[in-house]
């Protein structure tokens, strides 16, 4: 979500002399969209869901909260580069495909991995840590080679 806010003075820590833009962003199997048709979170019917402890309110009780935690909320043309590396949990990035179709609007470069048979927890463990680290540093390379 850091990423998409740049330049929104409410995200801002009131008097910093250094910016607060983001260059680049390596999503890794975030979810993008809290209030999502692709997201599990907010079903709190078997457990309380990881979102709602993190919101401190259930979806129901707080949308907006919920909708403001969304990076899919603030994409737009101020968003840098993205690199979306994900597990085969397809819950765990919901609103991906919502949030490269803004990107794509406004021509800024984007990457999509995604890991077969992956857990959510794959960056942590082979045979998926090397690829994660050879993906974001491919990326990265590519995306500030570009800028100079």
């Amino acid at each position: 979500m850091i990423g998409t806010t740049n330049g929104n003075a409410a995200f801002d820590a009131s008097g910093a002399s250094d910016s607060s833009n983001v260059q680049a962003i390596a999503d890794l199997d975030g979810i993008l969209g809290f209030i999502h048709p692709e997201s599990g979170e907010g079903d709190d019917s078997k457990s309380t869901s990881a979102a709602t402890y993190w919101f401190g309110y259930s979806k129901t009780e707080k949308p907006d909260l919920w909708k403001q935690g969304s990076a899919l909320t603030y994409v737009g043309p101020t968003t840098p580069p993205t690199l979306f590396l994900n597990s085969s949990v397809a819950r765990m990035h919901a609103g991906r495909d919502d949030f490269i179709a803004v990107l794509n609007q406004h021509g800024i470069y984007s990457e999509v991995h995604t890991f077969e048979n992956a857990p959510h927890t794959f960056l942590f463990f082979e045979p998926w840590f090397t690829p994660t680290l050879a993906y974001i540093d491919g990326f990265l390379r590519r995306v500030f080679s570009s800028s100079n």
